[in-house]
Parts: C-alpha cells; structure tokens; sequence
C-alpha cells in the first residue's frame, strides 16, 4: 500500500466479529481512537454469528489471511460468545489453541456480547448474568439498548471511559485497547 506524502498510514487492525453488534462495537471503538488522533483502521469481519466456534475460529483467520494479503495488519483479533464454550467445550478448546498458535486477541464475551457492555458500567464491572440473562440485565442499566445498535447508537451512551472500565476486567480487551493506543502501558 502506497503511502502519502506528509500523510501518515494507519495501521490496519483485523477484528473479526461474531455478528453485527461486534462490528459496531469495533466501529465505536475506532471512532474513540479517532478521537485521540490514533492512526489505525479497524478491519472488521462479520463471520455471521453463533454455531461452533472451532469453524468460527477458522473463518477468521481464513479472512484474516485474506486481509493481509492486500495490506499488513499490524493485530488481529476476534470477539466470541463464551456461551459457546459451555455448549461445545471440545470445539471451544480447539477454537482456543488455534487462536493462541495464529496470535489472535481472542475477547472470549462472558456469557455474551450483552454481558461485556454490562461490565463497561459502573457498578457492573464484575457482573457476570448467566446465559439467557445478560440482555435483562444491561436494559436495567441501559434504557433503550436493543442488539445490533449501529455505532453511532453506540457512542451516544458509551464513551472512553466505560471502554476503560470494561477493559479492566476484560484483559483481552485491555490487550486491544493497549494496540490501539487508547491505554498507556508504563
């Protein structure tokens, strides 16, 4: 990829997501980098959501290795239901160790995507509803959430600091974060 003059590359981040609240998810969080001036560019991946992870595991890095052939990406990672994990344990250990071996940040959401943005509130940082239960629990907090929110929905409510507040529970959202530049590391 061809560079400007005085304009500097962003590094492309892949991030591959389970569905579409993911994606927003993702968008937000490149609009917070934005914010504070970070140069990247969030390559997301819908890999369409729920079934077994181990084939979810796959498609992402399938999609992975395709992004890099266009340009290099300087992280990669994916954001997976852990109510998975409890429905396929053999395929979730088998999605881990491939995740681990290619060097994805794998954000493992506890039981589900609702349960992490519960943890972005105060209050609710170590909160952990069982399956079936995260989407009660964060409308309690959050009047007005409904799942695939668009980012700009996203950003309404949430800003740097619930993104913060999560990641310090979270630690592989911490570790993105930290590629990301939203966290100093000392």
């Amino acid at each position: 990829m061809r560079q400007r003059r005085g304009i500097p590359q962003r590094s492309r981040i892949f991030l591959a997501c389970e569905g579409e609240s993911e994606q927003s998810y993702g968008v937000l969080l490149q609009k917070l980098a934005d914010a504070q001036d970070k140069r990247f560019f969030m390559v997301t991946q819908n890999l369409r959501g729920g079934g077994n992870p181990f084939r979810l595991a796959n498609r992402a890095i399938e999609g992975f290795r395709r992004e890099q052939a266009k340009a290099a990406c300087v992280a990669k990672v994916i954001m997976l239901d852990a109510d998975l994990r409890g429905q396929m344990p053999d395929h979730a250990n088998r999605a881990e160790d491939l995740l681990r071996r290619e060097g994805f940040i794998a954000i493992w959401q506890r039981p589900d995507h609702e349960g992490l943005l519960l943890r972005h509130f105060e209050g609710h940082e170590r909160a952990d509803p069982p399956a079936g239960r995260a989407m009660e629990a964060l409308q309690a907090v959050w009047d007005g959430y409904r799942k695939n929110m668009s980012s700009s929905d996203l950003q309404k409510v949430l800003t740097h600091n619930h993104v913060l507040r999560a990641a310090g529970v979270e630690a592989p959202l911490m570790a993105l974060l930290i590629v990301l530049g939203l966290v100093r590391v000392p």
